[in-house]
Formats: C-alpha cells, sequence, structure tokens
C-alpha cells in the first residue's frame, strides 16, 4: 500500500545529501509500493548519465550468467582454459607457488583468487590509480593492470573461504568474455544486456567515446572536479559504464526479476558471503548491504544485495521487499555517503 508520506520523507533524503558542500549531481530513483510505484529526484540542469563506477561489475556478472545459460562457460571453468598463460602466470605467487592454473570463473568473480587489486594498492612510483587519477588524466591497458597486480604480494592461494577485492579479477573477466564471444566488451554488453533491455542512455566509455566525456556528470575528488576521460576509458568492465537511474533502476529490476536468465540463479550467486569492507559482503559478483542493529538505532533495515561504486553510486534492491535503490551522490572522497543516504530511503520505506 502506497504511504503518502514515505515519498515525500525520500525526497527530503535526497534533497538534504544534494545540499551538502561536498558533493555532485547527487541523483536518486526509487521503486517502492510504499512511494506509489516509482520516484525520482534530478535537479534541474544537471546531466542526465554518470559514471557508475564499480556498479558496472554487476553488468558484467549478468553477461557471464547469460553466456552460463547457454553452456558457454561454468562457473567451475579455469581461466587458464581460456586466457593464454602468461596473461595469468605471475599474479599469485603465495607460498612459493605459482597459482596460475587455479583460478575460476567463480573465484574471480567472486573475489577469492587471491590476485592483488592493481586499482586501489599503492604504485611504484607512490600513491595509487585513484590518487594519481585526481591530479592527472593518465590511460592504462589489461597489460599495465597485470603487471601492476604482479608487483604485488597475494595475501593467500585462491579458494572460496578468504576474499579481497580486487579489480584485476574483472579485467580478466572481461578477457574472458571477449574470449568467449569473439567480440569486444563494448558490443558484447550491448548485445547481450542494453539492447535486451531497451537501455538507450548507457554505455561503456571507452576511447571511441572521448568526445562525450563533458556530457556525464564529472565526478569529485574532494572539492576538485579533474578531466579524467583517458582513466575513465580505461576500466571497460570492473568500472567503465556510463548510465542514468532510470536505466540502472530498469536493469537491477530486470536482474532481480528474470528476465535476463532465470531467477534461480540468484541461488547460485548468493550462496554464500565473505567480508570485503564493512559492513559489505561479497558472493559471487554481488555485494551484500547489512548494517547491524546497533548501527540503525535498531531500526529494522532491511539487508540489500547489488552493488556500489567508487565515483559514489549505488545499486541495490532487498529481496522480498519490492524495495529499489539507485543513486548517486558523484563523489570519490565521501565513501559512506551514498550508503547513509540509500539507508535513509530504505528506513523511510519500511
Amino acid at each position: 500500500m502506497a504511504d503518502g508520506g514515505a515519498a515525500g520523507r525520500v525526497e527530503g533524503i535526497v534533497a538534504a545529501t544534494a545540499r551538502r558542500q561536498d558533493v555532485g549531481e547527487v541523483k536518486f530513483r526509487v521503486a517502492s509500493p510504499r512511494v506509489g510505484g516509482e520516484i525520482a529526484w534530478e535537479p534541474p540542469g544537471v546531466r542526465r548519465q554518470h559514471f557508475i563506477a564499480s556498479s558496472t561489475k554487476l553488468f558484467t556478472l549478468a553477461i557471464v550468467l547469460r553466456m552460463r545459460e547457454r553452456r558457454w562457460l561454468a562457473f567451475e571453468t579455469r581461466a587458464a582454459e581460456i586466457l593464454p598463460s602468461d596473461m595469468l602466470r605471475g599474479l599469485n605467487t603465495f607460498g612459493g607457488v605459482d597459482h596460475w592454473e587455479a583460478y575460476t570463473i567463480e573465484q574471480l568473480l567472486a573475489h577469492t583468487t587471491g590476485i592483488p587489486d592493481y586499482f586501489e594498492a599503492p604504485l611504484k612510483g607512490g600513491g595509487t590509480f585513484i590518487e594519481r587519477m585526481a591530479q592527472v588524466d593518465f590511460g592504462w591497458t589489461l597489460g599495465d593492470a597485470l603487471e601492476e597486480a604482479r608487483r604485488r604480494q597475494a595475501a593467500f592461494p585462491p579458494g572460496r573461504g578468504r576474499a579481497a577485492y580486487s579489480d584485476t579479477n574483472y579485467q580478466l573477466v572481461g578477457a574472458i568474455v571477449e574470449a568467449v564471444s569473439g567480440k569486444g566488451f563494448a558490443e558484447t554488453l550491448r548485445e547481450e544486456v542494453l539492447d535486451p533491455l531497451g537501455l538507450a542512455d548507457t554505455y561503456l566509455f571507452t576511447d571511441a567515446t572521448l568526445d562525450r566525456y563533458d556530457t556525464v556528470s564529472p565526478i569529485l575528488f574532494g572539492r576538485a572536479a579533474p578531466r579524467i576521460p583517458r582513466a575513465m576509458a580505461s576500466f571497460g568492465p570492473d568500472g567503465g559504464i556510463v548510465s542514468t537511474t532510470a536505466d540502472s533502476l530498469r536493469f537491477l529490476r530486470a536482474f532481480a526479476g528474470g528476465e535476463l536468465f532465470p531467477t534461480g540463479v540468484l541461488e547460485d550467486v548468493t550462496a554464500y558471503w565473505n567480508r570485503v569492507f564493512t559492513p559489505l559482503r561479497y558472493g559471487v559478483g554481488i555485494m551484500k548491504y547489512e548494517l547491524p542493529a546497533l548501527l540503525t538505532g535498531f531500526r529494522k533495515v532491511p539487508a540489500m544485495i547489488g552493488h556500489s561504486g567508487a565515483s559514489g553510486h549505488v545499486m541495490f534492491w532487498a529481496p522480498g521487499r519490492d524495495l529499489f535503490i539507485v543513486g548517486t551522490v558523484d563523489q570519490a572522497e565521501k565513501r559512506s555517503l551514498p550508503y547513509r543516504t540509500m539507508t535513509r530511503i530504505a528506513m523511510a520505506c519500511r
């Protein structure tokens, strides 16, 4: 049943976030019976499209799940069966053993390979990719990302019991998708997800779309808004998608509702959860966000699954509650802010 006050509360929550001095172009869209169906909050004059960063990984997962349904690959398929050995060697040498032959597609998707993260770990010259991006635009290739990962020490051998979030895993998943499909990742994304769902305002940002950079909401790094088109064109399957709240919500509902693959597949990707960043846990290509009661004043907040991105993007739904929340604050240095906004929205929709 719709709650006439819930829609107003949601709009007030998002408006309060947008009034902050440390956010970019704030946009949120919520679907719930409590708000009478669907509501969107976008102030006049903002750009409709924004970078969703690592929320891209849920689109990448959708592609893999569709290929899995066709039996083109399986979770148990080893990357070494598809990718050349020189691409995989040296990425995880733990206990004196190079585990290059061991990585499965499930392990890559679940961040349980132990392969170090190329993106947020320290670079040879100091700083990290994300810190350097805030200062100067630069691009990289798959080979560059893998070389950065090889420079770092793996924390554990591949398996299922431990997880360490690593964008390197999804660079490899993207390479697997391309090898299996025989097409570029952007084209495969369009054919497998975007066209079937009619997501006309969503695309993978690449070298071919550099001229569209200024039509997309800028990502703030603190108070700075550096122009980083080359960097954003380098993420690909681990974080390169541009979208809108309307398209992201359409995708999320299709992902949860069986339009892209049978709903029973969700049981496979949520069968186990490993802790990655408190309070986030990771399944097979998907995040779970669940706050302990102590942090919510013992008010009930539903567990939500989906994905988020370092650009300040969130894209989650509450299974069994018919509640979907997508949005962005376009701020890379306030990682908790979109989650706090999403939590307040979820509480308003109880």
